[in-house]
């Protein structure tokens, strides 16, 4: 174990703990018959230990002035979980409340407000969190521009904090998922690979990303070894992924061209078409049984401070010696 100083010489006092010992011994009680004395060997023992107690309380006191502490350490651990990042769409449309097939057509304004769908996302994604504490955690939140707002840490409190920022202010208008994804696997470069790596992509649309782009993208997929799960956040109106495009155009909607690119990436990828807030729970839900492979990672340890116990440790042995002064025997 490593031992640090604050102030090390301090040090240096540590002759003074001798000192008791050149102290003049106790004064000798007169008795009239000593032969009658039996031999106590404990007692002899007990007289012999006392003077050693001041000397153990001033080399406490002095290492403790010293400032002892155990220096910041990483230590590898093994468990069963993954490192997943949490990439969250924070659009102007996740502001809007979730509206399912069975409602009728009514104008978008005369329709009741309900939860929005960014805060159905965040609540389910705090149980998901909750369900899988052996997990490694970053988030991201975007639009047009990629935040991060966490990055790997195991901490609990850190991660729901980190996911209730979510819904900090209203979302911007665009929704690029191409900044975000860059961003998720800028987090994993120059990172070992310690397990299984997910991107768990939470949106309900997207903008069209380039084919340069898209190139460059699906290269930097599939060198991190990473598994995507898009959990799609379905608008009313709007055209499923698997469905042909209502325009009859070629490329179709922009999130059946994003659902097409993943497929053609070759890394392991999945899709779950949310539309109400049962479907998002049992799409969260799934992924969350998913992936509970063995994960090796670095735990640091912060330094700690241990002249705390050392103070503790010379008050204990200064009470005992006001103890064994009250105790002292001056006459028959």
């Amino acid at each position: 174990m490593s031992l640090g100083f604050e102030h090390l010489w301090v040090l240096l006092l540590l002759p003074a703990g001798l000192l008791p010992l050149f102290t003049r011994p106790a004064p000798v009680l007169a008795h009239p018959a000593l032969g009658l004395v039996p031999r106590d060997r404990w007692s002899r023992l007990w007289a012999a230990a006392v003077p050693l107690v001041p000397v153990a309380a001033i080399t406490a006191a002095v290492v403790a002035l010293a400032g002892p502490y155990r220096p910041a350490e990483e230590v590898e651990r093994v468990g069963r979980g993954a490192q997943i990042i949490v990439l969250l769409d924070r659009s102007r449309s996740m502001d809007e409340p979730f509206y399912t097939r069975s409602q009728p057509a009514v104008p978008l304004m005369a329709m009741p407000r309900g939860e929005s769908k960014g805060a159905v996302a965040r609540r389910l994604l705090s149980e998901f969190v909750s369900g899988r504490r052996e997990d490694m955690y970053a988030m991201i939140a975007f639009s047009s521009r990629p935040i991060v707002v966490l990055p790997f840490t195991r901490k609990q409190d850190m991660v729901q904090a980190a996911i209730g920022a979510g819904g900090v202010g209203g979302g911007l208008a665009e929704t690029d998922v191409g900044v975000g994804l860059n961003e998720a696997l800028r987090l994993f470069d120059h990172r070992p690979f310690l397990g299984s790596r997910i991107i768990l992509l939470v949106s309900d649309g997207a903008t069209r990303i380039g084919p340069i782009a898209q190139e460059a993208l699906s290269r930097r997929l599939r060198r991190s070894h990473v598994v995507l799960y898009w959990v799609y956040i379905r608008t009313r109106n709007s055209a499923g992924l698997d469905e042909e495009p209502l325009d009859g155009g070629a490329q179709g909607p922009p999130q059946q061209a994003l659902h097409r690119f993943f497929v053609d990436t070759g890394v392991p990828y999945r899709v779950y078409t949310a539309e109400d807030r049962d479907a998002l729970k049992r799409a969260i839900a799934d992924v969350g049984r998913l992936q509970r492979l063995p994960i090796r990672y670095r735990e640091r340890h912060p330094r700690r401070d241990l002249s705390g116990r050392l103070y503790g440790l010379t008050a204990i042995l200064v009470g005992a010696l006001i103890l064994v002064r009250l105790s002292l025997i001056r006459e028959w």
